[in-house]
């Protein structure tokens, strides 16, 4: 799992101006038995939920870069439809965003 999250930083970084320190990425697995969706459950599987928090002051088409990388990273790794990855997007006001160093 690791090597995949690591794929799609590097895809993320790739589509944008953004340092690799900058862009972070958690899998959180879910129990199958404590959530549904119609397409978890049969061939071929449907793609995961995924959540991004990114700053306020991101370009729309910034944004617009990094769930396209994030979503085809996803499909093509996880042999899923690029339009079963459902992306989230929770933009962040950027004095809300804090770095340590």
């Amino acid at each position: 799992m690791s090597s995949l999250l690591q794929q799609i930083c590097e895809a993320v970084c790739a589509a944008t101006d953004i340092p690799l320190d900058k862009v972070w990425a958690f899998w959180h697995p879910v129990d199958p038995a404590l959530a549904w969706r119609a397409d978890w459950n049969r061939e071929p599987r449907g793609g995961p939920v995924v959540r991004i928090f990114c700053r306020r002051s991101h370009s729309a088409a910034r944004v617009q870069g990094i769930v396209a990388a994030v979503r085809s990273t996803l499909a093509a790794a996880l042999g899923c439809g690029f339009s079963t990855v459902f992306v989230q997007v929770i933009r962040v006001e950027d004095e809300e965003v804090f770095s340590v160093g």
